[in-house]
């Protein structure tokens, strides 16, 4: 049986992801009709396909192919929790993982949604899971915390490998 996933392959093949130095955000070009973004970051573009909603692709360029690789494998150690994103599986230059419903703790703030204490809290209880793996809860904002029903989803895990503290990040 073919997963369902499957259906995207070919929407996917029409889309090229061209990633930049300076950590500028990657650009797409091609188009495919049923095929939607709904993330643009450094590395890679997320996108959903109308066939499939309950999956999203994140499409790497090819400068960061490795990186489809490492953050593949920190998917897969983190499968046991609930804080993250599933991961389903690969193509050659994408992941396929759950699709999470909601909107970033960044949006809560922009549009006045009030983030409950839990969230914060399912934050916190992520980044002890993280821990516990043997990775670096890295790289964890407002732009990669979904409000989920009342609790907090961790979205991005790319850069748990590294050691160290985030340089923007200040206490």
């Amino acid at each position: 049986m073919i997963p369902e996933w499957k259906l995207a392959e070919e929407a996917l093949k029409n889309i090229k992801v061209i990633g930049h130095n300076n950590n500028q955000p990657v650009t797409i070009l091609g188009f495919a009709e049923d095929l939607t973004c709904v993330g643009i970051g450094t590395d890679a573009a997320v996108f959903r396909f109308d066939k499939t909603p309950n999956y999203v692709f994140k499409v790497y360029s090819g400068k960061a192919l490795k990186k489809k690789e490492v953050e593949k494998d920190v998917y897969e150690r983190l499968k046991q929790c609930c804080y993250f994103p599933q991961l389903y599986g690969t193509g050659p230059n994408y992941i396929i993982l759950s699709f999470e419903q909601g909107v970033t703790l960044y949006d809560c703030l922009l549009q006045g949604i009030p983030i409950p204490e839990q969230v914060i809290q399912d934050v916190e209880e992520a980044r002890e899971f993280v821990r516990s793996q043997g990775l670096n809860p890295r790289d964890i904002h407002l732009k990669n915390v979904i409000l989920q029903n009342g609790r907090g989803k961790v979205i991005d895990v790319s850069e748990y490998i590294k050691e160290g503290n985030d340089p923007g990040l200040r206490k």
